[in-house]
């Protein structure tokens, strides 16, 4: 150490240079991340010869604890893995700890053994565990809300950090941002490493306004971190008001109904609305900071619209009530109220005669008697009276009116005596009339007409359509009937009893000794028994609870995130396809199944239906769970037993009782199956749950089992106490059993925006770059983007891109090719991924899919790909290793759960077998074959199977098209050319003309729907842009309020997509009765101008033409065979009308047809003939159809009638206005040019 002291004394001598050379040094402080790798970084000499780094700087004795000297690096430090160094000098400290936060000492020597003491200090960091600041009581959204509380603070977190970090509270104002008077305290976290932060302010409480807009802003100026959190504040509950009488506002049940603002949007910055007074916290939407919120019952159902009203969208029952409007701009507050009141129609919707059984001409045939008017279930009350004229001869007395409440829902009934005056001649009718006073009575028929007619013993010519009050073979036909019920009452009643005892000798047979479970569903459909109280029985139930709960616990495997989804119901379905109630009600959980206070709590039989990956089984698992583990706000806290077994596999197994035992017990366990049979026969308060019955009844149709234990427990002839939900696959007609007791029926929907949102912030946590790509990515495919709303793809593709984000986003093929790379670990240079090494594996798919077969025997399938090959798949995820039972053709003494041969495998999803079976198909399968192969294809369950294969190989993309094309419609519960263009979405277009002609060639054109799906409208789009490309006409483009705007040679969709105006479409028909489409006059102008190609251009439209160009006007004296019409939809009394309006070249304006000339009969019977001819092309396009039966016939019929009555009719009076131009050039141009030429010998927009 002597020499280093020499050192250090020379290098007190040069201080700033040695040598002329001018050295940096070392900056201090440094800083370094906790528990990440941290350097210590100097800038020495570019020539030093070595460098020594000490931890101890108060003694000259201390020895360094890394020494790199020549290039050689030794010292304590460096042999236990604590330090390294860069060639440069830099310590590195391979895991930063907290002892680690102290002063270092480098010592460097330079070639001339002159040295240079630096001391640094190192100083740790730890970023934060959130990315916000965390404001009390705030949501997670953006900007959150808070409901103040006079007496308490505000406050805002940053947890988790070092060093401390400077938080603000601020408000925003008009003129800028004011900081808040504050309290900030600091708190040494329990790892002694981080600290917390808390900043308080009481600054609101001086605030006159009822709403504050606050932001918690973080400064961490070390790093240069910055992140802050907006709120709005809801003071209104600290503050008194006199408000007025709340405005009332009724709504029709399902409807939509809409809460005005008080004050316009731009006048209030601040806003909420809340259910209750001002001072409840029921908020259901909020705006601040140029935002608008939706909190409560989800954004499908409450709407805040740009203008500060509320909308609710779909009205129900719970809506009804008081509702508080709280807007401020900081300066002015208003607070106003508005009661909402719900319109319940009766049921029937129409008023209740009594004395008639039908409301259409009812007549009745007594001088005097009793009418009866009534309604049942109305909201809000109403009031029913009888009326007639002054002066019609028929006297009222004795009225009297009753009403029942019922739940919230009213009966009303009326009652009057009538008599008819004496000097009423004989035979006369009489009117009067029953009529529904009050708000309700709009939204159902609320009056009724009934016919008295005067009649006695003297009329000898009553009418024959009269009720008759009395006939002498009444009297007698009643006694018969009375007398025939009494004796079918006997004889049912005998015939029960003997019944009775049968069935009481058959259940005593069946012992346990003697009975055995298989011999259910082979004669015996009742499960009946004794209740057994006995301690035996309650300590096997007690096991058994405990076995299931152990099973359950097992199979929760998920990455712990559970984000509730969207579920609605309707009451009941007759068959698939026939919804008896259209509207669905929405519902906040899935606790609804079980509240005794709620609709479907009370339902023995439910049903979910949910899409491919839309979490039916994960919703089944979170039953299970919190089951399993007591949630405290669970009502399945109530329930002793639920038993959760999927029906994949299950086909000719006897018995539930043998199924459940088989799925979720073990042998060891002690129980065996006549023991669950014993439990549950006896156990009224259980919850039974059967998922996959889509694929159970699939296999049950290939297998030709005509009944299952499955059949009976859905026709409640076992279990008949359990409550039973059912989880398939969005129904079709192969389920019609599952809906023949007419069960509720719960959809779950796909992830909302929202959803996907809270998602990925939870899956990606602290990875907030990697989201943003993440989203940003999405963003590039719209495809991917709406898979993305699927939960299940959302965790596939996330939790990928969070290990690999080379994932390409371009096209569902390309993403599962490269998310196939990826998994196998297997890449290439080459753009297709090549599977035939899996070969095995892609035969066996698609041969499953052939058969519907998704569920093999791990010895099976360990037979046809190998054990390496199985092993490889189940740790990618492809497939996954089950329990459930196939065959049980052998006894319980057979089945061995220590055999992994009896497990069962699966793909952990159809998509993924799809995809691998479309490889077999593609790349295995030659062209004639695949033509043969896709005859047999299910197009309703496999769909996405033929969009892989367009995908895979371009070469079997027509062979695809013809396949589709040649289908009917009938046949998929989708449209055939949804399909069609999904292929055409994912395959190269590049070289495919062909394809694209046959598809113009036998579609005839191209119709864009307001509800095609992204990859339909994408696929459309492709192929009209190809189209164009080639040169290839389009016979047609026909757009169903799906059309927002043309505007500079480009079409706009509602959906957002766009495409350049094509220059090769003949026809042109746009319906746009939902007026999606902006400035649509113009748009059309730009239309006709733009191309030269249309032949037709038709629009039906709720607005009426204005805008025309002399442009446009010289096109149309030009294209002598271009037509063009405009269909104006307008509402009178209830019905909608049309309005015809043409271009006409002399006026150089829009007419409407009926302004031509009023007073002739002529131009009126071509106007009638006229709406004929656009009724058809509506129904046409409602229709679907590419052909009108008869058309041209009609057509031809039609111009010739009108022909003839124009030369009856004559020339026109000059002296007539008509329109802009009043002559016979005038007529004959409008009534011939623009009728004949344009509408009727229009016959090609037919398909002619």
């Amino acid at each position: 150490m002597g020499v280093h002291r020499i050192l250090l004394v020379s290098v007190v001598m040069h201080i700033c240079y040695v040598n002329g050379r001018e050295w940096i040094g070392c900056f201090s402080p440094q800083y370094a991340e906790h528990s990440s790798e941290g350097y210590i970084r100097c800038t020495f000499p570019s020539a030093f010869r070595a460098v020594y780094w000490y931890d101890d700087v108060s003694s000259e004795d201390a020895n360094p604890f890394l020494s790199y000297d020549n290039s050689v690096k030794t010292g304590d430090g460096y042999e236990r893995g604590e330090f390294d160094v860069l060639k440069n000098g830099t310590l590195v400290i391979n895991t930063v700890r907290l002892k680690h936060e102290k002063l270092f000492k480098a010592l460097c020597i330079d070639n001339d053994d002159i040295g240079r003491i630096f001391v640094v200090s190192l100083l740790l960091i730890v970023l934060p565990t959130e990315q916000h600041p965390l404001i009390g009581g705030c949501s997670f959204a953006d900007p959150c809300l808070v409901h103040y509380n006079a007496s308490g603070a505000l406050r805002c977190d940053l947890n988790g950090m070092r060093p401390a970090p400077n938080l603000t509270w601020v408000i925003t104002r008009d003129i800028g941002e004011d900081v808040l008077d504050s309290t900030k305290t600091i708190e040494i976290d329990v790892n002694n490493i981080t600290y917390s932060v808390t900043t308080k302010t009481n600054a609101l409480q001086r605030e006159q306004s009822v709403l504050a807009s606050v932001v918690c802003k973080a400064n961490y100026g070390i790093t240069g971190w910055k992140s802050e959190t907006r709120a709005l504040v809801d003071l209104s509950p600290t503050k008194d008001f006199n408000l007025n009488e709340p405005t009332l506002i009724y709504g029709e049940l399902n409807g939509p109904i809409t809460l005005p603002s008080p004050f316009e949007r731009a006048e209030m910055d601040m806003l909420l609305w809340k259910k209750g007074n001002h001072k409840s916290s029921d908020v259901i939407a909020y705006a601040a900071f140029g935002t608008e919120k939706s909190i409560r019952d989800g954004v499908n159902v409450f709407v805040l619209d740009k203008d500060g009203s509320l909308t609710v969208q779909r009205v129900a029952l719970k809506h009804e009530g008081l509702y508080t409007f709280v807007g401020s701009n900081g300066l002015q507050n208003n607070v106003s109220l508005i009661e909402v009141i719900v319109m319940i129609p009766p049921s029937p919707p129409y008023l209740i005669v009594k004395q008639c059984t039908t409301i259409h001409q009812c007549i009745i045939g007594r001088d005097r008697g009793t009418l009866t008017c009534a309604t049942s279930g109305v909201r809000p009350l109403i009031s029913v009276k009888w009326s007639t004229d002054e002066n019609s001869g028929v006297r009222f007395s004795s009225a009297k009116s009753t009403s029942h409440d019922k739940m919230g829902l009213f009966d009303v009934l009326t009652e009057v005596e009538y008599v008819i005056e004496d000097y009423i001649e004989c035979g006369a009718r009489l009117q009067v009339t029953c009529h529904a006073f009050g708000q309700a009575a709009a939204i159902f028929q609320s009056t009724v007409n009934i016919t008295i007619v005067k009649g006695s013993e003297n009329c000898t010519n009553f009418a024959s359509d009269v009720v008759p009050h009395s006939k002498s073979w009444i009297i007698p036909v009643v006694i018969l009937a009375v007398f025939c019920c009494i004796l079918t009452g006997f004889i049912v009643l005998g015939c029960s009893r003997r019944l009775g005892e049968q069935q009481k000798r058959k259940r005593g047979s069946l012992t346990p000794e003697t009975g055995h479970p298989l011999l259910e569903g082979k004669g015996i459909s009742g499960i009946t028994g004794t209740n057994t109280t006995s301690s035996s029985n309650t300590k096997k139930k007690d096991k058994f609870i405990s076995l299931l709960k152990s099973s359950y616990e097992s199979r929760f495997d998920y990455d712990g995130i559970y984000i509730p989804p969207t579920l609605s119901y309707i009451q009941a379905r007759k068959h698939p396809g026939d919804v008896i109630e259209p509207t669905p009600k929405p519902l906040k959980s899935y606790y609804e199944f079980f509240n005794t206070d709620s609709f479907l709590g009370h339902k023995k039989r439910i049903v979910i239906e949910g899409g491919t990956g839309y979490g039916k089984t994960f919703l089944a698992l979170k039953m299970a769970q919190d089951w399993c583990r007591n949630e405290n706000s669970s009502p399945l806290n109530d329930i002793d037993i639920l038993i959760l077994i999927s029906l994949k596999g299950v086909d000719n197994i006897a018995t539930i009782f043998y199924s459940i035992w088989k799925q979720l017990l073990r042998e060891e366990c002690g129980l065996k199956f006549d023991d669950v049979q014993e439990i549950l026969q006896n156990e009224e308060n259980c919850v039974l749950i059967l998922d996959h019955y889509h694929e159970y009844q699939e296999r049950k149709k290939n297998l030709k089992i005509k009944e299952s234990f499955v059949d009976k427990i859905l026709e409640s002839e076992i279990l008949p106490k359990a409550k039973v939900i059912t989880l398939t696959a969005v129904q079709h007609k192969a389920h019609e059993n599952i809906y023949s007791r007419n069960p509720p029926v719960v959809t779950i929907e796909r992830f909302t925006k929202e959803q996907t949102r809270k998602y990925l912030e939870y899956i990606f946590q602290d990875k907030d770059s990697k989201r943003r790509q993440f989203e940003e990515k999405l963003q590039q495919n719209s495809y991917i983007n709406d898979l993305c709303h699927i939960p299940l793809f959302l965790r596939m593709i996330s939790t990928t891109f969070i290990s690999n984000n080379k994932l390409r986003f371009e096209k569902l093929t390309v993403f599962f090719e490269d998310w196939f790379r990826i998994k196998l670990k297997y890449l290439k240079e080459t753009k297709t991924l090549n599977l035939r090494f899996l070969k095995e594996l892609t035969k066996l798919a698609y041969d499953g899919i052939v058969s519907n077969e998704s569920v093999w025997s791990r010895k099976d399938f360990i037979q046809k790909v190998s054990v390496e090959s199985f092993n490889h798949f189940e740790r990618m995820g492809i497939i996954v290793e089950t329990k459930y039972q196939i065959d049980d053709s052998t006894t319980e003494d057979d089945h061995s759960h220590k055999n992994d041969d009896n497990n069962n495998v699966k793909f952990i999803h159809a998509i993924y077998q799809q995809f691998v079976a479309a490889h077999y198909l593609a790349y295995d399968v030659n062209g004639i074959e695949l033509k043969e192969i896709l005859k047999g294809i299910n197009l309703s369950k496999d769909s996405q199977m033929l969009v892989f294969i367009c995908g895979l190989k371009k070469d079997h993309l027509k062979i695809v098209i013809d396949h589709l094309i040649s289908l009917k419609e009938d046949n998929s519960t989708l449209p055939i050319e949804d399909y069609l263009f999904s292929c055409c979405y994912e395959a190269d277009l590049t070289s495919s003309v062909k394809e694209i002609k046959n598809i113009f060639m036998k579609l005839h054109g191209i119709v864009f729907e307001q509800n095609d799906s992204v990859v339909v409208t994408k696929g459309k789009i492709d192929v009209i842009e190809k189209a164009t490309e080639e040169k290839i006409n389009i016979p047609y483009i026909a757009m169903r309020n799906a059309l927002k705007e043309i505007q500079d040679e480009k079409v706009t969709l509602v959906c957002g997509s766009s495409f350049p105006l094509p220059k090769y479409v003949a026809k042109y028909f746009i319906d746009d009765r939902a007026g999606k489409w902006k400035s649509c006059d113009t748009g059309l102008l730009t239309l006709l101008e733009k191309t030269n190609s249309v032949k037709t251009a038709i629009v039906i439209s709720r607005s009426r033409p204005e805008a025309m160009t002399d442009d446009c006007i010289q096109k149309l004296q030009l294209q002598t065979q271009m037509s063009v019409m405009w269909q104006t939809v307008e509402s009178s009394n209830g019905s909608d009308e049309m309005m015809t309006s043409c271009p006409s070249v002399n006026t150089c304006h829009w007419m409407a047809f009926d302004q031509v000339c009023q007073s002739k009969v002529a131009a009126n019977y071509v106007m009638r003939e006229f709406q004929e001819i656009l009724e058809e092309v509506e129904n046409f396009y409602v229709d679907g159809s590419y052909e009108t039966s008869g058309s041209s016939a009609k057509i031809n019929k039609i111009k010739k009638k009108i022909v003839t009555t124009l030369k009856q009719e004559g020339p026109l009076d000059t002296q007539e206005t008509c329109g802009a131009a009043a002559n016979e050039t005038t007529f004959k141009e409008m009534g011939g040019k623009l009728v004949f030429k344009q509408l009727i010998n229009n016959t090609a927009f037919f398909g002619k």
